[in-house]
């Protein structure tokens, strides 16, 4: 299963200590796995992740479905 799973991954990329992209082989989408701040965090730095977030998210092509949970 696991050989299986690791075939399945066609690239990754690292975009920050919370941020990785990664695209699959025959899959209709790419997908950025991201790790949010808690809410007990400072403002400064939830302000700060929502900045690298938004400005990762303007570098992907423009007719790419971003769908942010």
């Amino acid at each position: 299963m696991c050989k299986r799973m690791i075939s399945a991954v066609k690239r990754v990329k690292v975009l920050s200590n919370r941020m990785l992209y990664g695209v699959l082989r025959r899959c209709w989408c790419d997908i950025q796995n991201v790790h949010a701040v808690t809410e007990n965090k400072s403002d400064k730095t939830k302000g700060s992740f929502c900045e690298e977030l938004y400005h990762i998210l303007d570098q992907f092509p423009k007719y790419l479905v971003k769908i942010l949970l």
